[in-house]
């Protein structure tokens, strides 16, 4: 009759409610933090420079930055995506966080950031500051994981066809 509980997800769901709770019951507070978070000019600096580090770390570690001497336009490409990989993420996460600001600023009527945007286009620019900021900390994450994991990434080998398959 009863299912056993998922310890986990239980205490999961109660640290969300305490969140939303306290969000509430601090909302003023929060809101001048998360002001203060965003307008501070090192906010930017300190996210891109510790992406950055990051990406570059575990690109280092696991060895995905080779170049050899004579390359053909194939093997030339994947290296090419590796660095276009690691200045990107960094950047994704510094720009989301300056779109971020600027939106935050004017929805809180502080400053008029967006101009001639209507509220419609405001509301876009808000999902999309909200898809880019989440890539930007998953990509940060997962590249802070990669490179203080002492376990390599598990790649696939290819293994050739039998002939009598």
């Amino acid at each position: 009759m009863f299912k056993k509980i998922d310890i986990k997800y239980t205490l999961y769901f109660i640290g969300l409610i305490a969140c939303v709770l306290l969000a509430i019951m601090y909302n003023k507070q929060l809101l001048k933090g998360v002001e203060l978070f965003l307008s501070s000019e090192w906010t930017q600096i300190v996210a891109g420079i510790l992406s950055f580090a990051a990406a570059i770390l575990s690109k280092i570690k696991y060895k995905q930055l080779a170049f050899s001497r004579p390359m053909t336009f194939s093997q030339f490409k994947v290296p090419v995506e590796e660095v276009w990989s690691f200045i990107s993420n960094p950047l994704t996460l510094v720009c989301s966080l300056s779109l971020a600001k600027g939106l935050f600023l004017q929805l809180r009527n502080i400053k008029k950031v967006f101009v001639d945007f209507s509220n419609l286009e405001i509301t876009f620019i808000g999902i999309v500051v909200l898809y880019l900021l989440f890539d930007g900390i998953t990509d940060f994450i997962g590249n802070v994981k990669l490179a203080l994991s002492k376990t390599s990434p598990i790649t696939a080998v290819p293994e050739p066809l039998r002939e009598n398959e």
